[in-house]
């Protein structure tokens, strides 16, 4: 078996042993590991250890006794990649001189979301309220920067993705700990706009100079495009190079 296709443990369908039963049986080349969200089950360490190659969803600092993910054979998968082709749109993007918000956001407004949400309304025009699909991509296309505070669980989530799709910036809000930790996790550095706190936040917005936005925004087009052919040429050479070694 060349691809083995693994997203079941966060319904709680399958526990580890039987997950590694499958593995040990079927000999996959490739193992795409896209739960374990809240980094629960690090006994999967065990598994891809088994593997010649894993591309996996996000990413935990595990105990030694887990063996660590420090490993060339373990790599990453961006939030949501498997569903790019579906959800996204490539379409003309918008120029910057003609976007009609300087930023905006979409989701719920939980934890600590609201108050930051309501510190940077200052800066207008803006877009923030909850979407449907179709409106979500019509918002991107439409907004310079997209602030994106982190997730449930992590920092990362899907709407980097969908307002680098559509011609946004995201500007990713978090610790320096957690901003480091996610600038190295995929095999070409993410050229997003980042900040520790909302002030750095606000600066972005207000006091980019229009040629580094284009940059920045030009970076993001190319960096979605060179990740993507980077995982495939990876799949496709271990895949390659287990079938010469079998024949």
């Amino acid at each position: 078996l060349k691809l083995f296709w693994m997203n079941w443990d966060n319904y709680n369908e399958y526990d580890v042993n039987y997950i590694n039963h499958v593995v040990v049986h079927l000999k996959p080349t490739v193992l795409l590991h896209l739960s374990d969200e809240t980094g629960a089950r690090p006994e999967y360490i065990h598994v891809f250890n088994k593997v010649k190659l894993v591309y996996r969803q996000h990413k935990f600092l595990y105990k030694k006794e887990f063996g660590g993910e420090n490993k060339p054979s373990i790599k990453y998968l961006p939030l949501g990649y498997h569903s790019w082709d579906k959800k996204y749109y490539r379409t003309n993007h918008i120029s910057i001189d003609k976007k009609k918000y300087r930023w905006c956001y979409s989701g719920t407004p939980k934890n600590n979301r609201l108050k930051c949400i309501e510190k940077l309304s200052f800066i207008k025009p803006n877009f923030v309220k909850r979407t449907g699909a179709f409106e979500t991509t019509i918002m991107y296309q439409n907004s310079v920067f997209a602030f994106c505070p982190e997730g449930n669980v992590g920092l990362e989530t899907t709407r980097i993705y969908g307002a680098i799709f559509n011609g946004c910036i995201p500007i990713i809000l978090t610790d320096k700990f957690k901003m480091e930790n996610f600038k190295t996790t995929f095999e070409i550095p993410v050229p997003f706009f980042f900040a520790t706190n909302l002030n750095e936040v606000i600066n972005i917005i207000q006091n980019t100079p229009i040629n580094v936005i284009i940059k920045t925004r030009n970076e993001c087009f190319k960096w979605i495009k060179d990740i993507s052919n980077v995982i495939r040429t990876n799949i496709i050479t271990a895949c390659t190079i287990n079938k010469l070694c079998m024949n």
